[in-house]
């Protein structure tokens, strides 16, 4: 396994307007094809953490950092575009386009040509299990339902990040077992990173690397944990 981080908080602190300190000097590297499970109590920072990382909040102080480049001067849309996949809490599908019609847009300004892009479509269409369900829009489908098309619309850039955000929050065991199946095969052949908030322990267990956020610290960086489930 690579070693060297894609992605690396130092020193992390977030304060809001509110005077909350979300996050208090936390450093995490994200490496190459290694899981990086976040736990701890609702209120932690854990979210936040995952938008500093998506670039989607910037840092009160210290630094997150791309292949070692701050993300402050980085080119955020291409990072987001490119580089990163997204698995929202609450979805943030577009609620007029179907299914279908939002991977197509997450796949606006990449170099992949129309097949190319439709195959990569089919093929995680079917991978989360929504083929029957392809042409409804959000509004028509289940909880259940709209989180794998996010988690679709966040692998279909064939990302080297993926930052997710509670994925299995809605999901019955056998679709929680297909996603996590799903993630560890593209982790094994594209070396993807990832980082996964999440509350699920039997979720958890299946990471690598297990971190602990509470009142906005890391209060067990870097745990590792065996491979597979417990």
């Amino acid at each position: 396994m690579d070693e060297t981080p894609l992605l690396s908080a130092r020193q992390v602190t977030k304060e809001f307007v509110s005077g909350h300190r979300a996050l208090d000097s936390v450093d995490l590297d994200l490496r190459p094809g290694e899981w990086t499970a976040v736990t701890g109590p609702s209120g932690a920072g854990k979210s936040t953490l995952l938008q500093l990382f998506a670039a989607l909040e910037t840092p009160t102080s210290g630094r997150v950092l791309y292949r070692g480049r701050d993300l402050a001067d980085t080119d955020v849309d291409a990072y987001r575009r490119r580089s990163v996949g997204i698995v929202f809490q609450l979805h943030n599908l577009l609620p007029h386009l179907d299914i279908r019609e939002n991977l197509e847009v997450a796949m606006y300004g990449t170099h992949l040509g129309r097949r190319a892009r439709a195959a990569r479509i089919d093929a995680l269409i079917h991978d989360v299990d929504l083929v029957e369900q392809q042409g409804r829009k959000p509004p028509q489908l289940s909880g259940g339902e709209r989180q794998r098309a996010a988690i679709a619309r966040a692998l279909v850039n064939d990302p080297e990040v993926l930052l997710a955000d509670e994925p299995t929050g809605s999901l019955d065991p056998a679709q929680v077992q297909r996603l996590v199946a799903l993630v560890e095969r593209h982790m094994a052949d594209r070396q993807m990173a990832v980082l996964m908030v999440t509350h699920d322990r039997d979720v958890a267990a299946r990471a690598r690397r297990r971190v602990v956020l509470d009142h906005g610290r890391l209060t067990e960086p870097d745990v590792p944990v065996p491979v597979g489930p417990q």
